[in-house]
């Protein structure tokens, strides 16, 4: 034979006299011929490094050789075609997803026809692990949270199912990250999954809140899957600025109907904050069509309120406290108003906005 592999048959003897017969079944089991020569092969864990192998087609008449890849990370084309007395070069990449140990992994490349023969090539396969990558800087205020994407690329041809895990949980998560358990006095993320399709890729969001007006604070991001993908990390760092003006909140009511809403203020600090909530507002009660009927005790209700038992309150370290307020419009009218959070040590400072609104500008501990 002129390709490997076992073969099947059968042999018979017959008695022409008496027309008896006795037959036998027979395997062959033909073993590649030695190889051409051995290649090594050495690429970082995600990244390639190719080949280019020479074949030549010495007949007279089209001919296709079967290709076998065997070996992890090993890509190329299953078949490879030459036209009569025609040469080419087949080209073999080596992408390997997990970290090799020792002196690497054994493969090879086999080329088969049925009219030209088999060959092959033994493979030194070598992957070496990366470093881990840095991802940009990140800052926000202290009490907000920033965002930054993070771009997964999947260099082989198998879908990856990534785990991932977060060794800061306090300042870093990945957005929608739902499960949690609690070790000690620390969060820990329990795993989540990223889907890879081959040769694809894939986002996720990296979300940043700060502990810390002063120090970097730092965590790194690590996917994995087990036996089929090595550690890939990532680091990345922020630190936080003083507090500002948050995001707005809307809120939309009927004339004379109540509605309501809330925000939730954190605690971004590892020890307790004991704060003042106030209610910064314009003069409402003369805009224009501003009567407003009066409550019980006879003045005017307000057109915002904050429905808070307690304005000073004790967050203990990286606590929550959500703040209700309830809108009662009197007229269609745009109004504006600013809720403040101060430490009992600090203050804050407004600056005075045109038409008498108030704006928060800056928070101090």
């Amino acid at each position: 034979p002129l390709v490997s592999g076992s073969y099947f048959g059968s042999i018979t003897f017959t008695n022409e006299a008496t027309n008896e017969y006795l037959w036998y079944t027979v395997e062959a089991s033909v073993s590649p011929p030695e190889p051409e020569t051995t290649l090594e092969m050495r690429a970082p864990v995600r990244g390639a490094v190719g080949v280019e192998i020479g074949l030549a087609n010495p007949l007279d008449s089209e001919t296709t050789f079967a290709v076998e890849l065997r070996g992890r990370g090993l890509l190329g084309p299953s078949t490879f075609t030459l036209e009569a007395h025609q040469s080419g070069v087949y080209e073999l990449v080596y992408s390997p997803l997990l970290v090799t140990t020792g002196d690497g992994e054994d493969g090879a490349v086999l080329f088969s026809s049925d009219a030209v023969g088999q060959f092959w090539y033994r493979l030194n396969l070598v992957a070496d692990a990366t470093v881990a990558q840095e991802l940009d800087d990140m800052s926000c205020a202290v009490g907000d949270v920033c965002t930054q994407p993070l771009w997964l690329q999947n260099p082989s041809d198998q879908e990856l199912q990534l785990q991932y895990c977060v060794t800061n949980t306090r300042n870093f998560s990945i957005k929608g990250s739902s499960t949690s358990n609690m070790t000690g006095n620390h969060t820990v993320k329990t795993p989540t999954r990223v889907l890879l399709p081959p040769f694809g890729r894939a986002s996720v969001i990296v979300e940043y809140t700060p502990s810390s007006l002063s120090d970097f604070e730092s965590a790194s991001i690590v996917f994995s899957e087990k036996n089929v993908a090595s550690d890939w990390e990532f680091t990345v760092r922020g630190r936080g600025r003083a507090p500002s003006v948050m995001k707005p909140l809307v809120v939309t009511a009927r004339v004379n109907e109540a509605a309501s809403t809330l925000f939730t203020f954190k605690n971004p600090f590892a020890a307790p904050l004991r704060v003042d909530v106030k209610l910064v507002a314009e003069d409402f009660e003369h805009s224009p069509g501003s009567a407003s009927p009066p409550s019980p005790r006879g003045a005017p209700a307000p057109v915002f309120d904050m429905l808070l038992k307690k304005r000073r309150v004790l967050l203990e370290s990286f606590g929550l406290l959500q703040v209700p307020i309830s809108f009662l419009p009197r007229v269609s009218w745009l109004f504006t108003v600013v809720t403040s959070t101060q430490s009992s040590s600090g203050g804050i400072r407004c600056g005075e906005w045109p038409k008498h609104r108030f704006i928060l500008v800056s928070w101090l501990s």
